[in-house]
């Protein structure tokens, strides 16, 4: 994804302002990366050159703690009490070096996998009413916090949250519910093996195909 970017940026994109395109996508890739740059993005130091790469950085912050966050959700009592800390951290905006504000989402998922089965469970047995619009909401908030609550803000706090909890509910669901089986069938596993990788490369493409509609668009 770097060296392709990198190829991108020196032979395509060019330096200077886009009239169609908006404020936030303005600001990327106006200037040939120097050496040291190049270098910092191939071993995941910047991500100036793919910015998809910054969760690399906070994955693996989370994984140096996760040992604590495993020992914190031995029981679970202590895992909510880890949870609503974490939860409180991510509300006040602590965001420490990138990644305090995600750590509440790495609890979840560790309380999830240790304590999730009974939540899972009132889930799936619940009225099927009740299921589809808990599950339905979830999605809504998954798809539209962002958009609806800060739309100017990348990934605002309160969204942190909004967005985590819905993600737990549908965790829950799938993991401990009806769904196990086929979230654990072959062709979902390995869409799950490709999809960071594709994660990876979609920053690129998606801007070579702004670059290449540019010329035909008029801003207004």
């Amino acid at each position: 994804a770097t060296a392709g970017t990198m190829v991108l940026v020196l032979a395509w994109f060019e330096p200077g302002s886009t009239p169609a395109f908006t404020g936030w996508a303005d600001g990327y890739y106006r200037s040939a990366p120097g050496t040291v740059e190049i270098a910092r993005n191939a071993v995941g130091l910047d991500s100036s050159l793919n910015p998809a790469v910054w969760t690399i950085y906070v994955e693996i912050a989370a994984s140096v703690l996760f040992p604590a966050i495993f020992i914190l959700t031995a029981t679970r009592g202590l895992a909510v009490a880890t949870l609503v800390v974490a939860a409180l951290v991510t509300a006040f905006g602590t965001n420490f070096m990138g990644f305090g504000q995600y750590m509440v989402c790495f609890v979840a998922g560790a309380a999830i996998a240790r304590h999730g089965a009974g939540l899972g469970r009132r889930l799936v047995e619940a009225p099927a009413p009740v299921r589809l619009s808990i599950l339905a909401l979830a999605w809504a908030v998954l798809l539209g916090a962002e958009r609806l609550y800060a739309p100017t803000v990348h990934m605002h706090p309160h969204v942190v949250l909004a967005v985590g909890a819905a993600a737990t509910i549908i965790v829950a669901h799938v993991y401990f519910g009806r769904s196990e089986r086929l979230a654990r069938s072959p062709t979902l596993l390995r869409l799950g093996e490709w999809s960071y990788g594709i994660y990876l490369l979609h920053f690129p493409v998606l801007f070579a195909l702004a670059h290449a509609a540019a010329p035909f668009v008029v801003a207004p």
